[in-house]
């Protein structure tokens, strides 16, 4: 191809044009296009650059310098969507343009520029000077050995991260965004498969959807090598979806492959393009890890999108994503990952700030959902996964429920979910060291999502490391200022240094924020009680008892707010009854700070040898400080 400055006395031809760059046409059999102005511009800089990516950055600058008064990127889409109409291509299904997600456009058709006048004419005889080519092989053979010398020495780049941003819906329809949300939701749950390859969770990638951001930065502020960009085009019955690999640090592409399927094959599609990708940036994969990638069946296309439309409502409305679980199960009775994301939108479902269901009911339907899923196939890590929260938000098995949170981590051992929920077994199990490590694995793979961080909060909020836990809940508020858990858990670390102004703020903040939700007002009326507003603390738990009337509230929360009153009795009567009902907050009886009061009566040792986990004995040393020394039971198995 001709350079830049060559093109601009040329004629080029592709396809059935020919763009004539001295008098600025483009004709289609001899007949003017009409193309003119900033869209032929455009063409043109294509074509200096066949086959190449063209960012988004040097059309900038380029075609619109830095003091032209235009809004660049509608002036780029509408130069482009008049070049393809005039060339009859699509953005869809390009013979021309082909479009790189939030990066710029590559010309991909076969470029030929005609031969100049100048050219040798056919009767005149062409001297070669054998001489000149004698020396010049010589010289290119040496060269080459060199640098076949030099290749032979060089290595792939090691890659050791990698993260998908959402995918772009082509399809021209706002509401199919769900569509490619999942498919980018689904390739990361694939990719997180693979040991050997630290994946970025959908939560962090999410915070760059529809972002202009370059690729080098976004795989900077995320630490990553390796970036997966693409888009999907999806209609009634076909799905074509179109993936790169950009090196991070370069900007550099590595690969790029379009796949296109029927709809009910795009589950499969998906293991083929997570196994090209791992071959791609050179992972070796284990034979499970290939067998995990393999093992993907057909589904039909209603139940696929049934199944998209309850991942997208599971965390913000279980209930709705129950419905469309259940409906994606009537359309395809074997559908496992479908059960497995039912269970956990059950789960969500019995949480105290869920829908006020009770949690017997809402685990129970978990369960099944779970069990059934791993009866289809045993190797869905989700499904491992949502019966191991059962396990211990439920039946109190907790070695059972550690095999199950370790095979989830075997089958997805980059997934940011399971390490997050491991390490909340660990914490209530007292394994502080442990769980605190395994949060850090969940922030790692999902470094953006402010639970992640809070979450670690916690765990020093329980470990009694109290500092460090304020910290940890200021880092999540710094990414998510509204986060309520967050808001709760400084007023709870505030508390317990006894700064209570701060906390009272944090508490009151969280009740405003959260429409008076029961577990904040819980959070105020314990401190309240701590530091001696037992006046305003007794309405607080009056007005949540009256709740409780209405629908299901944790009789745990009660029983912390009682506590803090000094009234032990009902405390007791509470947390009876929150055990009775396999009440939730009960897994953390034995490590949440707020039930230090109880620790050395019996009723309370009764309580957690029910439970079957240990429990801290409160102590007093002689220089009046309080020490806790833990007793292990875990008799339920």
């Amino acid at each position: 191809m001709t350079s830049s400055s060559e093109l601009q006395n040329a004629s080029v031809r592709f396809g059935d044009f020919v763009a004539d760059l001295e008098a600025g046409e483009l004709r289609k059999a001899g007949s003017n296009t009409r193309l003119t102005g900033q869209p032929f511009q455009v063409l043109v800089l294509l074509l200096d650059h066949p086959g190449r990516l063209v960012t988004r950055e040097e059309f900038h600058r380029r075609l619109w310098p830095g003091d032209t008064f235009v809004d660049f990127e509608h002036g780029l889409n509408a130069a482009v969507n008049r070049l393809r109409e005039a060339l009859g291509d699509s953005a869809e299904n390009p013979k021309f343009i082909e479009t790189l997600p939030r990066r710029g456009y590559r010309f991909i058709a076969s470029v030929l520029s005609p031969p100049t006048r100048e050219g040798p004419s056919r009767s005149q005889p062409l001297r070669v000077p054998w001489g000149l080519v004698g020396i010049t092989v010589i010289a290119l053979l040496a060269i080459g050995g060199s640098f076949l010398l030099v290749y032979s020495r060089r290595r792939p780049v090691p890659i050791h991260s990698i993260a998908v941003l959402p995918f772009q819906n082509l399809s021209g329809d706002p509401t199919q965004d769900y569509f490619a949300d999942g498919i980018t939701d689904e390739l990361i749950t694939d990719l997180a498969k693979i040991g050997s390859t630290r994946v970025v969770s959908r939560t962090t990638t999410m915070h760059y959807k529809g972002t202009n951001e370059s690729l080098p930065r976004i795989a900077q502020e995320l630490g990553v090598d390796i970036v997966v960009v693409g888009s999907v085009t999806s209609s009634p019955n076909r799905v074509r979806i179109r993936a790169q690999l950009v090196r991070g640090r370069t900007d550099e592409n590595i690969w790029a492959n379009s796949y296109e399927r029927n709809l009910a094959d795009v589950v499969v599609l998906q293991g083929e393009m997570a196994r090209d990708i791992a071959d791609q940036i050179h992972v070796k994969l284990t034979q499970p890890e290939k067998v995990r990638l393999a093992a993907q069946h057909s589904v039909s296309a209603a139940a696929y999108q049934d199944y998209l439309m309850g991942h997208q409502y599971r965390e913000t409305n279980p209930g709705n994503a129950v419905a469309y679980f259940e409906k994606a199960i009537q359309e395809q009775s074997d559908y496992a990952a479908a059960y497995a994301e039912m269970a956990e939108a059950y789960i969500s479902l019995g949480q105290p700030w869920g829908a006020g269901i009770p949690p017997r009911e809402a685990l129970s339907q978990a369960k099944m959902a779970a069990n059934r899923a791993l009866e289809l196939d045993e190797s869905v890590g989700e499904a491992h996964l949502a019966l191991a929260r059962v396990l211990v938000l439920h039946d109190w098995s907790w070695q059972q429920a550690e095999k199950e949170y370790r095979r989830a981590l075997e089958l997805s051992p980059q997934s940011d979910r399971a390490h997050f929920y491991f390490a909340e077994y660990l914490q209530v199990m007292g394994r502080n060291d442990e769980g605190i490590a395994q949060s850090r694995e969940a922030i790692a793979l999902d470094p953006l999502d402010p639970s992640a961080l809070g979450e670690l909060g916690f765990h020093f909020y329980t470990a009694r490391r109290y500092e460090e836990a304020i910290q940890a809940f200021q880092d999540a508020l710094k990414v998510e200022p509204d986060l309520l858990s967050s808001h709760l858990g400084l007023a709870w670390a505030y508390g317990m240094k006894k700064m209570y102004t701060d906390a009272v703020a944090e508490a009151r903040e969280a009740v405003n924020s959260s429409r008076r939700n029961v577990v904040s007002l819980t959070t105020l009326g314990c401190i309240l009680a701590e530091s001696g507003q037992k006046a305003e603390a007794r309405k607080l738990l009056e007005e949540i008892e009256l709740t409780a009337t209405r629908r299901y509230v944790s009789p745990y929360l009660i029983a912390s707010v009682q506590t803090a009153m000094g009234e032990t009795q009902q405390a007791f009567e509470s947390l009876t009854r929150a055990y009775e009902q396999r009440d939730m907050w009960m897994i953390y009886l034995a490590v949440d700070p707020g039930m230090d009061p109880l620790r050395n009566d019996s009723r309370f040792v009764t309580l957690s040898r029910g439970i079957g986990l240990f429990t801290l004995t409160r102590q007093e040393t002689p220089i009046g400080q309080s020490v806790f020394l833990a007793r292990g039971f875990l008799a339920q198995q």
